[in-house]
């Protein structure tokens, strides 16, 4: 099943403030279960074959973007899967024009 990683947004300043995986299926739910928390709005950034390859683009995005709300990284650093998974990620994120803040 795929899944999406989207990011919701505050409006003032508009920035990324959360990155999160759901199912693509659950997405209007996964957004009426954060309610009024994202005031910008969500955005889906992009779609994805298997949850890993979620899971390697939201820890690239963790690791990357200031100012994240997020607690938890998707893929621990001592995870055997990390560098494949977070080098995928960032293969993903640059094949669709992602960039990163400088």
């Amino acid at each position: 099943m795929k899944c999406r990683v989207c990011s919701g947004r505050l409006t003032r300043p508009a920035r990324v403030i959360y990155v999160g995986i759901t199912y693509a299926d659950r997405f209007k739910d996964r957004v009426a279960e954060h309610g009024e928390r994202f005031a910008g709005g969500v955005q889906r950034l992009v779609e994805v074959a298997s949850r890993v390859d979620a899971k390697g683009v939201e820890q690239v995005l963790i690791e990357h973007l200031p100012n994240l709300q997020n607690i938890y990284n998707s893929i621990a650093r001592a995870n055997p899967i990390y560098e494949d998974a977070t080098r995928r990620g960032l293969d993903i994120l640059v094949g669709v024009g992602f960039r990163f803040p400088k």
